[in-house]
């Protein structure tokens, strides 16, 4: 079983990094061959699954594996081993830098590993307790990566990263809690197994229930899991976190974990327009978060003086965006899927491409830099490719995923579809007057230091990136991307509405 392999690779990596901080070659090397076997290991596992879509495959009761799971689980494993192979760089940079030693390096890739670890428990959970803790050990294992150089804004993000989400994540527990009250009505068979998912997979095994306590669930799911999301208004770690956690970290924390609480939440989303018999309840929440999240983001991005918080704000952006096309029905999810597979190839590039900036300028703030084309020509390049993919500039597959949303939204939420179009403008103009200002020449630039920048394998990595992003809208416009979305809907909608 190609799950196995999932949890002990990234245990194995974790114990060595920690049991051997001074063996820092090794903890590299066996670190980068970890990620890609890992990787290798998301593929099996997403073969696996799609080639029984019939069959549900599980480990009772805690794991069932679906598509939706299977698709998710190869995002995370693709920006998991593109982070460690840009951490490799990255750290050695931090050490010429004397911003790091070397156990501080060893516990980075422990800490990465268990990152890692506690995203794929998450997607594969099939019961309610084991999700909450899969994800809440996501946010332990990030924490010490926040706080990794040391310094007090660094520590000070950390404690408000997991004071935060913690919080929340306390809130959501409350709501799962509340769910099963909601639905323990039945006999002592039906309720031992309410906090599966698979539960939900014929309602005609659930119980009678007590709608109210069903809806009083769902809006602390919605506020709880929502902070890990970053969804406004319980976003306010993300900035502060992405601002002070390493490059790779960044990535990952942006590009997969955003993700997979979201798709947390449309579990439950999905669970409870099964039992309240119709959809209409939930799409309300969704839509009202995911204009909220777009709207206030775009218009943050327009404040920021600091490019990796401008980052973490069209984060927020593309989540309210993901969150927004989840309300609007099987093609809006199709779309929604879109759009967070587009997100986790090109914002993991942006914060990559941040990193390199950073060791070049030694700074984060907007106004510090000048000549960036100039100083950088192939990071700049690069990043202004990402940029404009993340803007839905074709052929970029955010362009499909949003055109197939803003279509859908204009057909059942007419206004709501305004806001986000408004939201999305505002936003575009926000970015790219970011980059633009870092480009711009000073006269204080030293000629014999601009364009000799060379390539890295932190560059092979983001043009990779850049590939697959373009190979992805190809595929979702086959015939087997669309019978794989299908898959997908098929395997998380029409099972329980």
């Amino acid at each position: 079983m190609p799950f196995i392999f999932l949890i002990i690779i990234p245990v194995i990596v974790a114990f060595l990094a920690f049991a051997l901080p001074t063996q820092i070659r090794f903890i590299r090397r066996i670190s980068l061959v970890g990620s890609v076997l890992f990787f290798l290991g998301t593929i099996g596992h997403a073969l696996w699954v799609f080639s029984f879509p019939d069959q549900r495959q599980s480990i009772q009761p805690w794991f069932l594996f679906d598509a939706l799971g299977a698709f998710m689980t190869l995002i995370v494993g693709w920006v998991f081993m593109t982070a460690m192979f840009v951490s490799h760089k990255y750290l050695i940079d931090e050490e010429k830098l004397g911003h790091s030693d070397t156990t501080r390096v060893a516990h980075y890739y422990g800490f990465a590993f268990l990152f890692a670890l506690a995203m794929i428990l998450t997607l594969a959970a099939d019961h309610m307790i084991m999700m909450w803790v899969a994800l809440e050990s996501s946010t332990l294992a990030t924490t010490l990566l926040v706080a990794y150089n040391g310094k007090r804004r660094s520590l000070e993000a950390a404690w408000k990263y997991i004071v935060l989400c913690s919080t929340g994540l306390l809130v959501g527990l409350l709501g799962i809690l509340l769910f099963f009250v909601a639905l323990s009505g039945g006999s002592k068979d039906e309720v031992a197994s309410i906090l599966q998912f698979s539960h939900f997979l014929s309602l005609a095994t659930i119980p009678t229930f007590d709608v109210e306590f069903l809806k009083i669930a769902f809006i602390l799911l919605c506020v709880g899991i929502g902070t890990k999301v970053g969804l406004v208004p319980v976003h306010n770690w993300l900035p502060d976190a992405h601002g002070e956690t390493p490059a790779p970290i960044s990535a990952m924390l942006s590009g997969v974990l955003l993700s997979v609480a979201l798709i947390v939440l449309v579990r439950f989303k999905f669970i409870i327009d099964g039992l309240l018999g119709d959809s209409s309840w939930t799409n309300h929440f969704f839509i009202f978060f995911g204009v909220l999240s777009v709207l206030y983001a775009a218009l943050m991005t327009l404040r920021q003086k600091n490019y990796k918080r401008l980052l973490a704000y069209s984060s927020i952006e593309h989540m309210g965006i993901a969150t927004f096309g989840f309300a609007l029905g099987p093609i809006g999810m199709i779309a929604a899927l879109l759009h967070i597979a587009g997100h986790a190839i090109l914002k993991p590039l942006l914060f990559f491409a941040s990193g390199e900036i950073l060791h070049s300028y030694h700074t984060t703030h907007i106004g510090e830099i000048h000549g960036l084309r100039k100083r950088m020509p192939k990071t700049s390049t690069i990043f202004l490719f990402g940029l404009l993919g993340l803007l839905a500039m074709p052929p970029s597959v955010l362009f499909l995923s949003e055109l197939i949303i803003l279509t859908q939204g204009t057909q059942s939420a007419l206004i709501p579809t305004l806001l986000v179009g408004v939201g999305l403008v505002i936003a575009s103009y926000g970015l790219l007057r970011g980059f633009f200002d870092m480009s711009k020449e000073s006269t204080h630039t030293d000629e014999h230091d601009t364009g000799r920048e060379k390539w890295t394998s932190t560059h092979i990595v983001m043009v990779a990136q850049m590939i697959l992003l373009v190979s992805l809208s190809g595929f979702a416009l086959t015939h087997a991307g669309q019978q794989m979305f299908l898959m997908i809907i098929n395997s998380v909608i029409f099972h329980v509405v």
